[in-house]
């Protein structure tokens, strides 16, 4: 498929500081989800899943609690060992809880095919639980897009919403997290909408632009395409200018 410098020109252009702004936020919300996804996932890619940000995870959120005490203790004197254990038993259960599954998705990354051979995609983002994928609403079983964007973060919403009525502390790091889990395949099936309607577009644009630029072609009858700016009169310098518009693609190389 040849590609059309115009369109690359005309609508191709992005902005840097948007994409860095949506790029680092998809990244954070990628890694907010990974504490979670380990319970309903397994066979992660190997650079998908990342014990170290685990590890990371895990610390931080066990001297939260220390830091949330000496807090207290400063702003009130004197330690209450009774909120510690009411308050922060569920939350160190559930850090202990994220460590062990981990280990076990770290022996199955171990396990799975190399990604130096083509045998795996490094980037999985692991095996959905099939109660989870069939899971019906109104009897109805939904695509895979409602489930990672809806079905699957609400799940856990629900969990973290349960610990918090409870007044455990660990439900409100649930439904946070939960939230970022939504937020961040919402993101990333926008990614690949962009993607693939960039795609659809540079093959409408490839197909219509001779006849819209040398035959002034209507804008309804080229499913929408047009050109902007000024143009040579004459028809034959029209289609010189149309047949530097195009570039040929990088080939690609099937495995």
């Amino acid at each position: 498929m040849k590609k059309t410098l115009y369109y690359k020109e005309q609508f191709g252009r992005k902005n840097s500081y948007k994409e860095f702004f949506l790029n680092a936020s998809y990244s954070f919300a990628s890694i907010a989800r990974l504490p979670l996804e380990i319970f309903t996932r397994k066979n992660f890619g190997e650079r998908y899943f990342s014990f170290p940000h685990i590890i990371v995870f895990t610390v931080v959120m066990a001297l939260f609690p220390i830091g949330y005490i000496k807090a207290q203790q400063f702003a009130f004197g004197g330690f209450d060992a009774g909120t510690m254990i009411t308050k922060f038993t569920t939350w160190y259960i559930f850090l202990a809880a994220v460590f062990k599954v981990s280990l076990q998705r770290r022996e199955e990354v171990k396990r799975l095919p190399n990604v130096f051979d083509f045998e795996r995609f490094s980037l999985s983002t692991g095996i959905l639980n099939p109660r989870i994928r069939q899971f019906p609403i109104n009897g109805k079983i939904q695509d895979i897009r409602t489930v990672e964007t809806l079905i699957e973060p609400c799940l856990f919403f629900i969990v973290g919403l349960g610990l918090s009525i409870l007044f455990q502390p660990i439900g409100y790091l649930i439904v946070v997290c939960s939230i970022f889990y939504s937020l961040s395949y919402v993101a990333a099936y926008n990614i690949g909408d962009h993607y693939i309607m960039d795609l659809i577009d540079n093959m409408i644009c490839a197909e219509e632009l001779a006849d819209v630029f040398v035959d002034d072609k209507s804008q309804d009858s080229a499913r929408g395409f047009r050109t902007y700016g000024r143009k040579p009169v004459d028809p034959d310098l029209r289609r010189k200018v149309a047949d530097a518009m195009f570039e040929d693609d990088e080939p690609v190389y099937a495995v």
